[in-house]
């Protein structure tokens, strides 16, 4: 089971993964409670306006819940976006579904520090670089394909066991 990131873990996440600084947001958002769907959806709440969005992390492809490595997925983006953290939304094209295609970077208690949470979830081996989509982050696909090739060398997440099942292979799979 994973809990939730201590300030220490968020720190360390962010000297290995992408880190923004200065952002200025449009809006600020917060992480709705209990809406961690799997390892790359999840719901997002303005704090002024109280606007609802769902959330697809950027560049990045999760395993399904059903396919090996999915639950631990999804829990490890529980354990970043704890229910209410502040988190900064970069990007905003809509996806086939609705949802709000973004990269996200959570706010951590040291000023002007933020993880990137799209980042990390590949680092950690819990979700995969999506080449086919790398225009909805022009700035860090190069990074996201780097974080993957260091997950695969340190055999971390759905690599311990060598070469992992994509998750749009999987799907194409099990339609």
């Amino acid at each position: 089971m994973v809990t939730a990131c201590s300030q220490e873990q968020m720190q360390e996440m962010a000297e290995n993964t992408m880190v923004t600084q200065k952002r200025n947001p449009d809006k600020t958002w917060r992480v709705k409670p209990g809406s961690v769907h799997d390892g790359d959806t999840f719901r997002a709440v303005a704090d002024v306006t109280n606007e609802e969005i769902k959330v697809r992390l950027a560049c990045i492809d999760a395993p399904e819940l059903e396919q090996a490595g999915g639950v631990e997925a999804r829990d490890y983006l529980r354990s970043m976006l704890i229910d209410n953290r502040e988190i900064i939304l970069m990007g905003a094209e809509k996806d086939q579904y609705g949802r709000s295609v973004v990269e996200v970077f959570a706010i951590t208690d040291t000023p002007g520090l933020e993880v990137g949470v799209n980042g990390e979830m590949v680092l950690a081996g819990m979700a995969h670089y999506y080449e086919r989509y790398k225009k909805s982050c022009p700035e860090n696909a190069e990074q996201y394909e780097f974080l993957e090739q260091q997950a695969i060398s340190s055999k971390a997440g759905v690599w311990a066991n060598g070469d992992a099942e994509r998750p749009w292979d999987w799907r194409k799979r099990n339609k």
